[in-house]
């Protein structure tokens, strides 16, 4: 039964990936990984403390200016960074390296929000990032990494570009509106992908994904709030408003849709 709450609503959203993904595993005997741009943020172990059977959050301090390390390792998405398509490097980590002297680890290993928090989560529960030191979630992930402690606020002296270079738009989000602990990585926006030759013609809206006409060809993104915010326009909703009673809507379009076989999976970053 649902209340309609936003805790209530994460809640559904994340039964149904995780329904499409236990389908999936079934079917094919097997799996890898679990479920969902984006906001830098630092992770260290402070934070969290223990007591009479409960957990809160203390505020984690930022750390003092220290020695620049030889190697930072920075985990981002996939197609998430400049590329030189000639000789494959990355210009903008080149002239990092150049300029500090310090080695980037850059790894691509973030599919989805969800399936990244389910995997580094019981590393920094304990206090550990995993040698991790900078990584990229989408905001509502960042949030929830802040909230539990997971997150070592930032040192803003050292962060003077930050400050002339942020747009005003990207200041002061909810969930971390003094940008205490993270910095924007990019923003921007969702949409529909087709090739005309193969749908017959134009697509109008979204609700032309649930046209009977391509079931079994539809793929929708794991990052739900994507999906759900896409969904809901289609039915004629304002995602941008604080109505839970039209997300739950669109969630169980959605949910029926992928029951009855018209949505054929939902992916990651690795529908590229």
């Amino acid at each position: 039964m649902s209340d309609g709450s936003p805790r209530d609503i994460d809640r559904l959203i994340d039964e149904l990936v995780v329904q499409d993904i236990t389908r999936r595993r079934l079917l094919r005997g097997a799996g890898t990984g679990l479920l969902g741009l984006s906001f830098l943020a630092a992770c260290g172990g402070q934070g969290l403390e223990k007591g009479g059977g409960a957990t809160t959050r203390t505020e984690p301090a930022a750390i003092a200016k220290g020695e620049v390390s030889e190697t930072l390792s920075f985990s981002n998405w996939p197609l998430y960074i400049d590329v030189n398509e000639r000789t494959k490097r990355r210009p903008t980590l080149d002239k990092f390296q150049k300029e500090f002297g310090t080695k980037v680890k850059y790894t691509e290993e973030i599919n989805d929000n969800t399936e990244f928090f389910g995997k580094v989560q019981p590393q920094l529960s304990r206090g550990s990032s995993g040698g991790r030191d900078l990584f990229v979630v989408t905001d509502w992930m960042a949030a929830r990494m802040i909230q539990l402690g997971y997150a070592q606020k930032l040192d803003k002296t050292e962060l003077a570009n930050v400050d002339e270079n942020l747009l005003d738009a990207l200041r002061e989000p909810g969930f971390d509106p003094e940008r205490d602990f993270s910095v924007p990585w990019q923003s921007g926006m969702s949409g529909i992908a087709y090739r005309r030759d193969l749908t017959g013609g134009d697509l109008e809206s979204v609700n032309d994904l649930f046209n009977e006409d391509f079931k079994g060809k539809v793929t929708m993104l794991t990052e739900m709030r994507d999906s759900v915010g896409l969904t809901m326009l289609g039915m004629g909703n304002d995602p941008a408003e604080d109505d839970n009673a039209a997300a739950l809507e669109a969630i169980a379009k959605i949910k029926e849709a992928s029951d009855s076989g018209q949505i054929r999976r939902f992916t990651g970053n690795d529908f590229t």
